[in-house]
């Protein structure tokens, strides 16, 4: 039984707004913003409590309409980035929270591996080989103190 509350043509707008904003489209790398319906599908489907979700994009709602009398979606693009930058300096938590979803759900995106030039899968169990480099990188590793105890 799923509990948790659906999110609105209004929020799914909204965070497609505010996550253009996060991560905006390049066509130079010929990726999608994270603003992409299919990213924000998978932003939304992240939060463990949607409901966090909601409050905070009421919060930058409220904070869009204060300022400009309108939806945050309905901003032109430097009355979003304001909004959003007065949104993470007074609701630093919720902004957070957003990003931090926005990251992960973007850099899931099938696209977005394909322009890094990786392999859209998860790391394990067939894991990445990374390339043959300086070993002395991990001098710092190698002096420092063990993580145990030895045995008597």
């Amino acid at each position: 039984m799923n509990t948790q509350p659906a999110f609105t043509d209004d929020d799914m707008q909204t965070l497609a707004a505010l996550a253009n904003v996060i991560i905006p489209p390049s066509t130079a790398y010929a990726v999608p913003g994270a603003g992409d319906p299919d990213i924000c599908k998978g932003i939304a489907a992240g939060a463990r409590r949607a409901e966090r979700l909601q409050r905070a994009l009421g919060e930058l709602n409220a904070l869009a309409d204060a300022a400009h009398e309108g939806l945050f979606q309905t901003l032109s693009d430097s009355e979003k980035r304001d909004v959003a930058e007065q949104f993470r300096n007074q609701h630093a938590s919720s902004a957070s929270l957003i990003e931090a979803l926005t990251m992960q759900a973007y850099y899931r995106d099938v696209r977005v591996m394909a322009s890094l030039g990786m392999d859209a899968r998860p790391p394990f169990p067939e894991g990445y080989t990374p390339p043959e480099g300086d070993w002395s990188l991990l001098d710092p590793v190698r002096r420092r103190a063990p993580l145990f105890r030895k045995a008597d």
